[in-house]
């Protein structure tokens, strides 16, 4: 069996495993959810039942609602696809692979900030969770997903890579915890 045919494939049984594994997450989290939803529920139930018994009316206050969450006291990035589009626009304009060091040089011509302790692996670890829109190929850069860059042989075929060495995960080896 043809090499790039062969790795093409054990990739594909790799990447289906991986929606599996994403798949059952996203089942388990689900169910946790619809715990602490019924939590909250028996529990406001009881406050209600205490306030009613005492004889007491209840303060108004806003009570939280379910997937409610506190404001931030940090500021917010800009949104991840902002982010990754305003790079593809980068690397697109230049013809060729940027690193995250030049499109992070650019990203204030659009107006996009990224704030946080280190802000160039904010913007790797917004770029490799949208490896479906952009790859960062070995040892040349930051290259749109669905393009072909034969410098690093990177070819798609059929939504398939069959060659290129594309790095598995973000600059550094760590994912920022803030990136989006």
């Amino acid at each position: 069996m043809d090499t790039a045919l062969k790795n093409a494939l054990a990739r594909l049984n790799e990447e289906a495993r991986r929606l599996t594994t994403i798949d059952e997450d996203i089942a388990s989290l689900q169910t946790a959810r619809l715990r602490v939803v019924a939590e909250l529920e028996r529990l406001n139930q009881f406050v209600n039942l205490w306030y009613e018994m005492a004889g007491e009316k209840r303060p108004v206050e806003p009570k939280p609602e379910p997937g409610d969450t506190p404001p931030s006291t940090r500021r917010k990035n800009p949104d991840r696809e902002i982010v990754v589009g305003a790079a593809l626009d980068f690397i697109r304009e230049a013809g060729k692979p940027l690193n995250r060091r030049e499109i992070a040089d650019r990203l204030p011509e659009r107006g996009l900030t990224l704030q946080g302790k280190d802000p160039d692996m904010i913007l790797s670890t917004m770029l490799w969770r949208s490896k479906d829109r952009v790859v960062r190929l070995s040892g040349h850069g930051y290259w749109p997903a669905d393009e072909d860059y034969l410098p690093a042989d990177y070819i798609q075929f059929g939504g398939v890579v069959l060659g290129g060495d594309v790095a598995a995960g973000p600059e550094g080896g760590v994912e920022a915890d803030d990136a989006d």
